[in-house]
């Protein structure tokens, strides 16, 4: 009905407890099943999203960085206070003019009915497989993966048995060759899977502070391994068949291999890769001199220059 700041948070304040009689019904009835508790709980994640979104609308707008709230509350007082009054009178009598009968249901209850509609809306997807959350679905990555080089059991490697697999070890430990564009982007493909399962089937439980203690753990564990690793770690590099695959490693991975070879290490990711699929399947006799890097010159210092040095101190006492 009203434009104004004070009717935005009227109508965001009718929103919010909308939402919140919402989240209780939803929890308060016990779901009959698997699905039910899921959409059950999607919908409790759609208001605590809702209520977080209409909380921070109305955070700005008490904050009235421009001072237009402000502004139209002190509107309401002093020698302007009849005027201001018949005008939002005048405003509210045209509305009902125009809108009828169904103006005092629309206006009051339009917005919160909009919000509570896209909190019951539960649009989480499963495939057959999965049986609404009740199980994994990686035949796809099955499939991938048994393609990959130095795949355990190769092409024969049956689905059930990769699962076990996965299950066993470290997926890290699963193949002894993990260099590979191909390996990056698979086990980059299952962590994806992983984590949209998790949030599809348990939309109530952030996954990141479950996976905080791992992900701490793995870093310093990983920055241990590079500090000890020596300065060149050559590539197979007829395990890549693309140079795209070679930029999948990662600036500091390029580096080294760069510096195992002997050949210059700067620029960004696309100039390494470039620089190292150039020589793959080269004689490092014919690899062209343009790319090595240049040997430090180190001048050798000069025996009676440092003996002087030293004995300068002395003649001074």
């Amino acid at each position: 009905m009203s434009g104004t700041l004070l009717e935005s948070a009227r109508s965001t304040m009718e929103e919010l407890e909308a939402l919140e009689l919402l989240a209780v019904e939803s929890l308060a009835k016990k779901p009959s099943g698997s699905k039910a508790a899921m959409e059950r709980d999607a919908v409790v994640a759609n208001v605590v999203d809702g209520m977080a979104g209409r909380a921070t609308t109305l955070t700005t707008l008490y904050a009235d960085a421009d001072g237009s709230y402000r502004s139209e509350v002190q509107s309401m007082r002093g020698p302007g206070v009849f005027t201001t009054f018949y005008g939002a009178l005048k405003e509210t009598r045209e509305y009902y003019a125009r809108h009828g009968a169904t103006a005092a249901k629309g206006a009051a209850q339009a917005t919160a009915q909009a919000a509570v509609e896209r909190a019951r809306r539960v649009e989480t997807v499963f495939s057959g497989e999965e049986m609404w959350g009740k199980y994994l679905d990686l035949g796809a990555l099955h499939r991938e993966f048994c393609n990959l080089p130095s795949a355990p059991g190769g092409a024969d490697l049956e689905y059930v048995a990769y699962l076990r697999m996965l299950g066993a070890k470290p997926f890290a430990q699963i193949l002894p060759e993990k260099l590979s564009g191909a390996y990056a982007r698979h086990a980059a493909a299952v962590d994806a899977y992983l984590s949209d399962f998790w949030k599809r089937t348990q939309p109530l439980v952030p996954l990141e502070p479950l996976l905080d203690d791992a992900s701490k753990a793995f870093e310093a564990k990983w920055a241990a391994e590079q500090s000890a690793a020596p300065a060149g770690n050559a590539l197979d590099l007829s395990k890549f068949g693309a140079e795209e695959e070679l930029r999948a490693l990662g600036l500091d991975r390029l580096k080294r291999a760069l510096v195992a070879l002997g050949l210059k290490c700067g620029g960004d990711v696309n100039a390494r890769a470039r620089r190292l699929w150039s020589v793959r399947g080269v004689a490092p006799g014919d690899i062209d001199p343009k790319l090595k890097a240049k040997a430090s010159k180190k001048r050798p210092r000069d025996d009676a220059a440092g003996a002087a040095a030293a004995a300068a101190p002395a003649a001074d006492d």
